[in-house]
């Protein structure tokens, strides 16, 4: 006779990174985004069908960059430095392909990050 047991593994699962954002900024992010629109309604009704699209399309992406980068810049209490380790790391997780040294670059980053933010906010509070 043969006794056996079934393991069952569940496999940790990431959480997905979402970024909060406040009434207040959403509010403002599509007013200004209304207004864009309708200037670029008024500008292009001119304009052949592929550069409405290109334009419409550098509309968007200027949109998205300008709130990314009024976000990291709004953290008045970051020191430059952590600033500096924040964009380097932004770099280093967008690239396409990633290593193993890449990642352990990538977490020695996160570690200094962590502990500049801490002395900042010792700093400043």
């Amino acid at each position: 006779m043969v006794r056996a047991k079934l393991r069952l593994q569940m496999f940790k699962r990431n959480r997905p990174f979402k970024v909060k954002q406040s009434n207040i900024t959403i509010l403002e992010n599509t007013g200004r985004l209304k207004e864009k629109l309708e200037n670029f309604i008024e500008n292009t009704k001119d304009l052949d069908i592929k550069t409405k699209y290109n334009t419409f399309e550098e509309l968007l992406n200027t949109r998205v960059k300008s709130n990314a980068s009024n976000r990291k810049e709004g953290i008045k209490w970051l020191t430059n430095e952590t600033k500096e380790l924040l964009r380097n790391r932004a770099i280093l997780t967008s690239m396409a392909q990633k290593t193993k040294e890449s990642r352990k670059d990538i977490a020695d980053l996160s570690k200094k990050i962590k502990s500049n933010m801490r002395k900042d906010t010792k700093n400043t509070g």
